[in-house]
């Protein structure tokens, strides 16, 4: 599901609305309007806390919290370095080092990937999952901030 939206009060507000309403997505993109031909500049994330090892189905069968999850926007940017900001209620708890935040590491890993490591860009991450609870607390930031650098760069 995908949806366009005009700014980013716009983007907050339909992204916690959405969040709240929608069960077993196992990723939420939202991204501002950019008029088709216009190289985005932003795109913003959410992963829900997931379930696996659900009673006798262990890993295969699993399932999407969507009261809590982690949001990642990637931005680009001319600043001569790459950035993580840390926000939501875990931020505290986290490396900021891109050498050691899963959302960057899988950025990074991304970047090398497709042969853009010349690439600049800011990554916010809302760290709103607990840390070693099961519910997929990494995988969430970089499954979220790979999702959104994918889109940023038009799914190449």
């Amino acid at each position: 599901m995908i949806l366009t939206l005009k700014n980013d009060l716009e983007i907050e507000n339909m992204l916690l609305f959405v969040s709240n309403l929608i069960n077993g997505m196992n990723c939420l993109m939202v991204l501002p309007i950019g008029l088709e031909k216009k190289e985005l500049k932003l795109v913003k994330a959410y992963a829900p806390a997931t379930v696996a090892n659900v009673s006798c189905g262990f890993d295969i069968m699993g399932f999407a919290i969507d009261a809590i999850g982690d949001c990642v926007t990637v931005e680009k940017t001319t600043s001569p370095a790459n950035e993580v900001i840390l926000k939501g209620a875990y931020a505290h708890l986290i490396p900021a080092a891109l050498q050691k935040n899963t959302a960057s590491v899988a950025i990074n890993a991304y970047l090398k990937a497709t042969q853009k490591q010349d690439l600049q860009l800011k990554i916010t991450l809302e760290k709103n999952m607990p840390l070693g609870s099961g519910m997929g607390s990494s995988a969430s930031s970089a499954a979220a901030a790979v999702f959104a650098l994918n889109h940023l760069l038009g799914n190449p």
